[in-house]
């Protein structure tokens, strides 16, 4: 049987527990989005790059995109940040193609291999069909938006961290050369998501 004194000390570890999840889905304070801006940090070789469109579509949400254009393929960087975890987290990455009627497939093996820390997707309406490429971050790294990356989430709102959320993706029309397109896509998501990670933790 549990000594009073182990019960106590349950009941405080599930009190905190529950305050925390309580203060990390509740708005942020006063907090900026923040997200690199440089054209240097973007610029990938052999890439024609375009410059940056930034939308605010909700309160403190802002997604950058970038287009870039190689040997015919065209691919779409975009960040998503927002200061508050539960705006980034809280969704897939599938979800906006879903709302959008795109059908979600897994990535098979012969078509890309993400890098450790990304994940991958096809997304597939009437004759499109998307690569997808992307990555869940805040200032610590690549972390997914799965158990870690929230408890982390609570830890930082129990200690008072601010913190910087994000989602990085590279978006690419796959056709007849689906191999050589993947190709091209995963090298431009290893070279961009390092280096935003890099910015944001720094």
């Amino acid at each position: 049987m549990q000594s009073s004194q182990q019960r106590s000390l349950i009941l405080i570890a599930v009190l905190l527990a529950g305050w925390g999840i309580l203060t990390a889905t509740n708005p942020a304070e006063a907090a900026e989005p923040r997200w690199p801006a440089s054209d240097s940090l973007y610029a990938v070789d052999g890439w024609a790059m375009g410059p940056a469109s930034v939308e605010n579509p909700y309160f403190a949400t802002h997604i950058v995109t970038r287009r870039y254009v190689r040997n015919g393929v065209t691919a779409f960087v975009r960040v998503k940040t927002d200061p508050e975890a539960k705006n980034i987290y809280r969704t897939g990455a599938e979800v906006e193609f879903q709302g959008a009627g795109y059908t979600i497939e897994p990535v098979t093996a012969d078509l890309a291999q993400p890098s450790p820390g990304q994940g991958a997707l096809v997304a597939t309406r009437k004759n499109e069909r998307l690569l997808v490429l992307y990555a869940f971050g805040e200032r610590r790294g690549l972390l997914g938006n799965g158990g870690q990356a929230w408890s982390l989430v609570v830890l930082d709102k129990l200690l008072g961290h601010p913190n910087d959320y994000y989602y990085l993706s590279v978006v690419v029309r796959l056709d007849g050369l689906e191999s050589a397109q993947a190709a091209e896509a995963v090298a431009l998501a290893d070279t961009i998501f390092p280096r935003v990670a890099g910015w944001y933790a720094n």
